[in-house]
């Protein structure tokens, strides 16, 4: 997510670049008033202040004033800015009661501790943060010869070619097996795949095909993966620990919030220090929830795996006419 902020930061530039330049060159505006530095800073105001207004049909704003109400990751469902038509203007419904003197707490959206430090440059302490997960990227392999008309059948059960699913701490989305059965699949007859399609999307069955349990497949490629990414971090999770304990031993109490505080962790970004070292003992608490988060996830997988190993006489087989 951080790449793609930073594409888009240089696109823009790319793109207002010259209009500055030429503009700079006319006399119509001074010389460095416009800079890229000045782009980034925008973007960071975008990032971190923009209100999505779902009741006017998502019509994004700055909201002045607003926009000072701190995060609560347990707010109920609802908690946010919106515009009011009655009253005609924007309002935030509270979940809870409030005694004259207490702050007041909205919710930015069901977001991970590493998508609030990413836009809002602050995060509550991840083992609170009961929306954190690990994205994982899945999606029909381009190599694979039926991959057209997956794509095309993925899109009729209303799902995506390439898909982020969430992994939690309390496991993966139910539709997570399913889609991985499917675009694992290796029909030898091209009809069977709308089939396949049918009974998996469908009727909610994961079938043996030509004798390969694709439940079994899409586990094994689950635990797979899981493995994979675990190994992929640049840091062990000893020097992750140590880092988020010892020195986020500050940012710990820095991103703490005002006390006192409802449980969970409530932060705003007026709360956190803004020293690099905070920033990476927050960085290296994500990371530490991230291993435990894969690593539950693959324990999950493999002990469905020794659930259904062995002979899959207690499933269906897709059979051709």
């Amino acid at each position: 997510k951080a790449e793609d902020i930073i594409r888009a930061a240089d696109a823009s530039w790319l793109e207002l670049e010259p209009v500055v330049r030429q503009a700079e060159g006319l006399g119509s505006l001074p010389r460095g008033v416009i800079t890229r530095a000045s782009l980034n800073w925008a973007f960071g105001i975008l990032l971190s202040r923009l209100v999505r207004l779902p009741g006017r049909s998502g019509t994004q704003a700055l909201i002045p004033w607003a926009d000072f109400l701190n995060h609560d990751a347990q707010a109920a469902e609802g908690t946010h800015l919106d515009w009011d038509a009655e009253s005609g203007s924007v309002v935030l419904v509270a979940d809870r009661d409030y005694t004259p003197g207490q702050q007041v707490y909205a919710s930015y959206g069901p977001k991970s501790s590493g998508e609030l430090l990413l836009s809002y440059g602050f995060c509550p302490p991840p083992a609170t943060n009961p929306h954190n997960a690990y994205h994982l990227q899945l999606g029909v392999d381009t190599a694979d010869p039926l991959a057209d008309l997956k794509k095309q059948l993925l899109v009729k059960y209303g799902l995506s070619s390439s898909m982020e699913v969430p992994l939690r701490i309390d496991g993966y989305p139910s539709v997570l097996v399913p889609y991985l059965a499917f675009v694992l699949a290796k029909p030898q007859v091209v009809s069977e795949t709308a089939e396949l399609a049918e009974l998996i999307f469908g009727s909610g069955q994961i079938p043996v095909l030509d004798g390969v349990d694709l439940e079994l497949e899409a586990l094994r490629e689950l635990s797979r993966r899981c493995t994979a990414q675990l190994k992929a971090y640049r840091t062990s999770m000893e020097a992750d620990r140590a880092a988020a304990a010892g020195a986020g031993a500050g940012a710990g109490q820095a991103a703490a919030g005002p006390a006192p505080e409802p449980a969970g962790g409530v932060v705003g970004a007026d709360d956190v220090g803004r020293s690099s070292a905070v920033r990476a003992a927050l960085c290296a608490g994500i990371r530490v929830r991230e291993r435990q988060i894969l690593q539950r996830c693959e324990f999950i997988a493999s002990s469905r795996l020794k659930e259904i190993r062995g002979p899959a006489s207690g499933k269906g087989e897709l059979r051709r006419r």
